[in-house]
Parts: C-alpha cells; sequence; structure tokens
C-alpha cells in the first residue's frame, strides 16, 4: 500500500505539499499540485483515515462490524450505540459480513 512518503517522492514534492494538495490547501503551485495528482494516481494512492485520525488525535466515525452469526445481537445495540455516538458527536459507520476473510477485509478498510 503507497504512503504519503511515496507520493512526495515520486511527485518530488514535500509531504506538506502532498498534504497540503489533499486537502485543497491554497498557495501550492500548480505544477506541483499536478505533480502530486499525477503520482496519486500512478501509485493508487489513498489517504489513511487512521493516520489522519492519528495526527489530529481525533475521529469523527466509530466503525462497527457485525458478523453473520451475532447480527441479532448487533441490531438490537445499534440504536443505543447510534445515541450515544450522536451525543458525542461521532457518526457510526456499520458494516455486515458473511465471513472471516471479508471480516479482516472490512476492517483493514475501516483503518484506513
Amino acid at each position: 500500500m503507497p504512503t504519503i512518503d511515496d507520493v512526495s517522492r515520486l511527485a518530488n514534492v514535500s509531504r506538506a505539499t502532498v498534504s497540503r494538495v489533499l486537502t485543497g490547501t491554497r498557495g501550492v503551485r500548480e505544477e506541483s499540485r499536478e505533480a502530486v495528482l499525477r503520482a496519486v494516481e500512478e501509485l493508487n494512492y489513498r489517504p489513511s483515515f487512521a493516520a489522519q485520525n492519528l495526527a489530529s488525535q481525533t475521529s469523527s466515525h466509530v466503525g462497527l462490524v457485525i458478523s453473520a452469526q451475532d447480527e441479532s445481537h448487533g441490531a438490537r445495540l445499534l440504536p443505543l450505540l447510534s445515541q450515544a455516538l450522536k451525543g458525542l458527536n461521532k457518526s457510526l459507520l456499520v458494516q455486515y459480513v458473511s465471513d472471516p476473510v471479508e471480516q479482516a477485509a472490512v476492517i483493514d478498510d475501516l483503518q484506513r
């Protein structure tokens, strides 16, 4: 999985410039912005939400993965969990899975 460092190396710009381009911050030269966007596309780079949350030390999302065998328990918890998170200004991301392989893939995606 490519990182922001890979993008900065390929685009020949700093990590800060890559970050500014990806967040839409003004003040980046057009040629640098285009180089970053080309590198992002070439590498198929996807920002890591986990890394962003670590950097800002905050997250507005909570992920819940419910397996098929636990579906009835999860369904009962959803309204309670959703209401509690709403009070904390957080949103709930729910994913139902049917097998352990799918579960691992979903958890990996949620951590990005």
